[in-house]
């Protein structure tokens, strides 16, 4: 059957609702849950993260919806047997290019539905070295930088984050010359900016809404915290944010001072 044209207000509309809409839904799911991770470097040279994604209790309905979907394919019907989390450990164990030490735990309280992983990293130096080659130097939002021997500087910098909302109009435009009418031209660029701006403001007002009791936490314990700007207890240094922190972060990553947007802890391990 031959699909009609789309008219160019059409296809703006599909190409905000493919990037923009799940983008923001996407941003307004992750608000309705807890994200706590630490990463342990132990006095025997080894290293560990353990994390945990705290969800509110009625979210093992929506597990169940999407476990009843896979169940319907033979390939897939088996695959939650042991739990919608221990899932999680069994596609770590198909990869049989590298071993991943990973075990996963399913969990329930009076009011949260939760799934919690622990993750054996390995030699702490290894670890250290390997992050340093693929992930720091270039940019990016997470650097590791080796300081000596034993020393480390673990940074988060959401000034290298993308500007998401500056990125929608391009997004758009490209979106419109893929679907739209042949001969219609492109939208205007103003409409195009409206828009942008505008999923920038629903995105902060969706993790205003859904998120107010809520976080994003990250923690590093290590044999000595030498400096960090984090909230340090003893040998364990905390960065945390709320949903809507986090969020104003992703879409409005330009705003304020860019200092302010820089998370680091110095370690020694």
């Amino acid at each position: 059957m031959r699909m009609p044209e789309m008219t160019l207000p059409a296809a703006m509309k599909r190409i905000f609702s493919r990037a923009a809409g799940a983008a923001l839904i996407s941003l307004g799911l992750a608000g309705c849950y807890n994200v706590d991770a630490t990463v342990t470097f132990r006095e025997d040279g080894t290293a560990a993260m353990t994390s945990r994604l705290d969800f509110p209790r009625d979210a093992i309905h929506v597990a169940n919806f999407y476990k009843a979907i896979m169940e319907l394919r033979p390939e897939t019907q088996n695959f939650f047997n042991d739990g919608l989390c221990q899932s999680v450990e069994k596609l770590a164990a198909m990869n049989p290019q590298q071993t991943i030490d990973l075990k996963a735990r399913e969990y329930t309280t009076d009011n949260r539905f939760g799934c919690g992983f622990l993750y054996q990293a390995g030699d702490s130096v290894a670890l250290i070295d390997k992050a340093t080659k693929t992930i720091g130097g270039n940019g990016n939002v997470l650097k590791v930088e080796q300081l000596g021997p034993r020393r480390a500087r673990i940074e988060i910098n959401f000034n290298n984050m993308p500007d998401l909302s500056q990125m929608m109009p391009g997004l758009i435009m490209l979106g419109a010359m893929k679907y739209g009418k042949p001969g219609q031209g492109l939208p205007n660029m103003a409409a195009a900016n409206k828009i942008s701006q505008a999923y920038a403001e629903a995105a902060l007002a969706m993790a205003r809404m859904s998120a107010s009791n809520n976080h994003l936490r990250l923690a590093i314990k290590a044999r000595r915290v030498v400096e960090t700007n984090g909230k340090q207890d003893g040998d364990l240094v905390k960065f945390q944010w709320s949903w809507e922190e986090f969020t104003r972060l992703m879409v409005k990553p330009t705003e304020g001072k860019p200092d302010a947007k820089v998370y680091y802890a110095v370690i020694e391990y």
